[in-house]
């Protein structure tokens, strides 16, 4: 079933349904998000929108491959830093936006990548509060989520 799910700033929208539903309200849904952005919801600025796209939360982050935004990491990447990467892209995935420490574990290992105690390193998350718990399962924070960002912008290790 198409989904749609947009993060901006602090607020989000979901929507789930039948393609004719998505495609009946496609014109509400612009002016939503566009309100949400703070811009006029003009018929001019309005792109297209398909439903076939994969979910978006928002960040540039998730407008990449799991695979490439692993390996932008830069070297000096922790294990805590990259099993927070990868729980945000298996949060993306999941139905109620939440991720757990097998299923952000298994995305690394896919890519090649074992860590030594992923548990131990999401417990770091936690610590960090770049994760938070939530319905027994897990959520990327948006500290988590500007920590992340600023990895990926700085690949070298190096802020600006």
């Amino acid at each position: 079933m198409p989904r749609i799910r947009v993060s901006i700033g602090s607020h989000e929208v979901d929507l789930e349904g039948p393609e004719q539903f998505i495609n009946e309200h496609k014109d509400l849904i612009v002016e939503v998000l566009d309100r949400l952005q703070g811009k006029s919801a003009s018929a001019n600025e309005r792109s297209a929108t398909t439903v076939d796209e994969p979910a978006r939360t928002g960040n540039r982050i998730m407008e990449l491959e799991f695979g490439e935004a692993l390996f932008m990491l830069p070297n000096s990447a922790s294990g805590t830093d990259k099993i927070l990467l990868a729980g945000k892209f298996a949060q993306a995935i999941s139905d109620n936006n939440t991720f757990d420490t097998r299923e952000a574990n298994q995305l690394l290992i896919d890519q090649g990548i074992k860590l030594a105690n992923a548990s131990q390193s999401l417990k770091n998350n936690l610590k960090a509060k770049r994760a938070f718990k939530f319905e027994g399962r897990y959520r990327v924070s948006r500290d988590g989520e500007s920590h992340i960002e600023t990895l990926i912008a700085h690949p070298t290790g190096e802020a600006s």
